[in-house]
């Protein structure tokens, strides 16, 4: 087959989220038996459309894009090019952004397979169900404000009529979630009249690094117990535990190490985190890095003991699958995907409304008894490593597009 990955975010050029590490996993995995033509976004600087760069297995087309919403106009441009020469035989996109959107509005007999991850929808539901009083006001006010008109009940959504993430979904040919908590919410939200089918997203664990990462740990958490959390600081993705967490780690725990990776991500109220908690971020035990590339990411996790990802949503982070892989043990809020990620595809502990007292018990334990980290990270590498086999996936993912192709030739 002839494939398409349609993908604002991608690798090296907007490659911190990940969205942009699934359409590189998946990119590398189809190269194995198909042509793979990735067309991502970024500011090139330079006077051309875009830039073609030949990736090891895959062709890598860098169009020429302030932002992601230029990024759905310029990109049809460019893939026309390479579609009217020699057609491809399926188109695959995430619903965020609605990257290929403008592709299936003129290209209406194309194959596009959706990937879900977390539609903006989504989040705004949960920070709103989450958040208190002043900020409920705020968003309302702004909301009124932008839109004009809104529901009582969901002023705070983009009405999913003029939702380009709900129009993507709509006129796809195909589309599918790696969780069924994700596949829950969006019925619900969008009363979707399509069904969805459930896929994992893949993840290219490699179990001989792996164990040789879990062993060298072994023996450094006797001298010191390294925590992590890595993501955007913003509410959603639980910055108000993770500085309480910080303040009283540092008052109980003498061996202790933290990093913190990660900028405000732009959020409403992002900034306030900073402010509360400035002697917080300046402690010496303390390591405060905005984002960084992800080899140096994957350099912090290797020394990594208990990775933290106390998000008030999430579908299915490619954060644990990187946690796991480079032995870290994870300690994540009981809510959305995760769950289903960590009971089938690795292990970790699940912390029941992002219970505080419980994540503090949790780590004191693991920093005097290291046999829990010991057994839990050994048996969350065996069980991603049996799961995720580079063969089965293909095939299952083969199948799933091949599935399409023959349903949209009958109809």
């Amino acid at each position: 087959m002839k494939i398409a990955i349609v993908s604002y975010e991608f690798p090296p050029h907007n490659g911190t989220g990940g969205v942009a590490f699934y359409s590189h996993n998946l990119a590398k995995l189809l190269s194995f038996n198909h042509q793979v033509i990735v067309f991502s976004g970024s500011n090139l600087d330079v006077d051309k459309p875009y830039q073609e760069n030949n990736i090891k297995g895959f062709t890598s087309v860098i169009v020429n894009a302030k932002d992601d919403k230029s990024f759905i106009a310029n990109v049809l441009a460019v893939f026309e090019k390479y579609h009217l020469k020699d057609p491809f035989d399926l188109v695959e996109s995430p619903e965020v952004g609605a990257c290929a959107l403008q592709i299936k509005q003129k290209y209406n007999d194309i194959n596009l397979v959706v990937k879900l991850h977390t539609p903006l929808a989504l989040l705004g539901y949960y920070t709103l169900k989450n958040s208190d009083i002043k900020f409920k006001i705020t968003w309302g006010l702004k909301s009124l404000l932008s839109l004009g008109k809104v529901s009582a009940r969901k002023f705070y959504i983009t009405p999913k009529q003029r939702d380009i993430e709900y129009k993507i979904t709509e006129i796809a040919s195909a589309i599918y979630s790696p969780s069924n908590a994700l596949i829950d919410e969006l019925n619900r939200l969008w009363n979707l009249d399509k069904p969805i089918t459930r896929i994992p997203n893949y993840y290219p664990i490699d179990l001989a690094r792996s164990l040789s990462i879990y062993d060298a740990k072994k023996k450094s958490i006797k001298q010191k117990l390294e925590i992590s959390f890595i993501g955007k600081l913003t509410f959603l993705k639980g910055a108000d535990t993770i500085f309480e967490l910080i303040s009283d780690l540092l008052i109980t725990d003498e061996n202790v190490q933290i990093n913190i990776i990660g900028d405000d991500g732009g959020d409403l109220f992002g900034r306030k985190y900073f402010q509360k908690y400035n002697a917080i971020v300046k402690h010496h035990k303390v390591k405060l890095m905005n984002r960084v590339p992800n080899e140096d990411v994957l350099e912090i996790l290797k020394k990594t003991h208990i990775l933290l990802v106390p998000s008030l949503w999430e579908n299915q982070p490619t954060i644990i699958f990187e946690g796991i892989a480079n032995g870290c043990l994870v300690l994540a809020n009981n809510i959305g995907g995760i769950k289903e990620q960590l009971t089938e595809f690795g292990d970790g502990y699940l912390i029941d409304g992002n219970n505080k007292k419980e994540y503090l018990n949790l780590i004191n334990n693991i920093s005097t008894d290291h046999s829990i980290y010991d057994l839990k990270v050994k048996k969350a590498i065996m069980n991603m490593s049996s799961i995720f086999s580079k063969e089965e996936f293909l095939d299952r993912q083969e199948k799933f597009y091949k599935n399409i192709i023959e349903s949209n030739s009958r109809s």
